[in-house]
């Protein structure tokens, strides 16, 4: 993969408002439930495949955690995985970020906490360069981004506008979060139940997007470029990750 792959791809990920009052529904879809992904760049004439992501969900005290595991392929390059330990805490105390990367040329971790009725957003990041503790102001609550997308999955409307933080940047960029064109199957047509969104920035570009077929998360596309994660099943998913076997020490 693409030595600035990862990046790119990680740009979309961000914290989105919390605090709506409609947010209580979310503990309430069932669980634990685990999905695998093929990451792809959808090249013409056919995809190519360059990494894996597994999400979870499970229920902890107060709350529920979501989980992304992404593995990014840099065989070709001559150097090992890439990876990134993406976890939210959702609590009625309020919701912490935990984000890890590391592999060959990088490693990096990133807490993002924020209080329930506390404007801000306390973060800790810490690299190889040091530590950095900080507070970004905000005045609105900001939802994860796993947490927007069990939102839309259980098909309640989104928030129109809302703040998203970015983890690379480390900064607050308004966006909207629109329907946009599912995807067309067989005959040309979307299924009855199949949904997309699109992530939109207050200059028109699209930050991101995914596609749901009823409540099962079908694909993720990060950007407006060709990086996308499309669903497997399991089978596949240890055939091409079998290093996702190893243990992860999680919170």
């Amino acid at each position: 993969m693409h030595a600035n792959l990862l990046p790119f791809a990680l740009a979309t990920l961000a914290l989105m408002p919390v605090g709506d009052p409609r947010r209580d529904t979310l503990p309430r879809d069932p669980g634990p439930r685990t999905e695998y992904f093929i990451l792809e760049i959808t090249a013409v004439p056919r995809p190519r495949p360059v990494g894996t992501l597994c999400l979870r969900r499970r229920a902890v005290e107060g709350g529920f955690q979501l989980e992304g595991e992404w593995v990014f392929d840099r065989l070709d390059e001559g150097s090992g995985d890439e990876r990134v330990l993406h976890i939210e805490q959702i609590s009625d105390t309020g919701s912490k970020l935990i984000w890890r990367e590391w592999g060959p040329s990088r490693a990096r971790s990133l807490s993002v906490t924020q209080e329930a009725g506390v404007d801000g957003l306390a973060f800790v990041d810490s690299a190889r360069g040091g530590t950095r503790r900080a507070t970004l102001a905000s005045r609105e609550r900001a939802w994860l981004p796993l947490e927007l997308l069990e939102r839309t999955r259980l098909g309640d409307p989104p928030p129109s506008a809302c703040a998203r933080f970015d983890p690379l940047s480390r900064s607050v960029e308004r966006v909207e979060v629109k329907l946009g064109p599912p995807a067309t199957g067989a005959g040309g047509e979307p299924a009855p139940t199949a949904r997309a969104y699109e992530i939109v920035r207050e200059d028109g570009t699209i930050a991101g997007g995914f596609e749901f077929l009823g409540a099962e998360l079908q694909s993720l596309r990060w950007q407006q470029g060709e990086l996308v994660a499309r669903r497997i099943d399991e089978k596949e998913y240890r055939e091409r990750s079998p290093s996702s076997s190893v243990t992860i020490r999680r919170p």
